[in-house]
């Protein structure tokens, strides 16, 4: 995790209210928390990818994430909602990436989400937000699923 997102995460002011990205000056206050809570959750999901943790049984785990919605929010980011099911016997944790790929298959912008303790069978409605605003056509993909036993 960055230094920033810890102290930003540990309640450090400056952190939390300096060095905002030029895309996010102007932005009210309730929407640049929301732009620092996606890469906080960006950084934490990708500090989690290829844990050692990650099973290697049972059923594929990107065949356990479906893209229900590809769209964006009112402010041009994307998203893709997400339906996610933990098809193993054991409750599972899961680090989902997606893409937003441009019509000619460019990758615009990546996203992902952590899915916690889902139990087996369980379903789970979850959203997988761009960090990067984007504009015209665009697809969501699944990409890197990784899945490991819950704490």
């Amino acid at each position: 995790m960055t230094e920033q997102v810890k102290k930003s995460m540990g309640g450090d002011k400056a952190a939390k209210d300096g060095d905002m990205p030029a895309s996010c000056q102007g932005l009210d206050e309730a929407t640049k928390k929301r732009v620092a809570e996606r890469a906080a959750a960006a950084a934490v999901a990708g500090a989690l990818g290829g844990s050692e943790k990650e099973s290697s049984e049972g059923p594929d785990a990107a065949a356990d994430v479906k893209i229900t919605e590809c769209t964006k929010d009112e402010f041009g980011y994307p998203i893709a909602k997400l339906e996610v099911v933990n098809s193993t016997d054991k409750k599972s944790d899961m680090n989902v990436q997606v893409s937003f790929n441009g019509p000619d298959g460019t990758r615009l912008a990546e996203g992902g989400t952590v899915v916690s303790a889902l139990e087996p069978g369980q379903k789970a409605k979850e959203d997988a937000m761009g960090l990067k605003e984007i504009s015209g056509k665009f697809t969501c993909k699944v990409g890197n699923v990784d899945r490991w036993e819950s704490n």
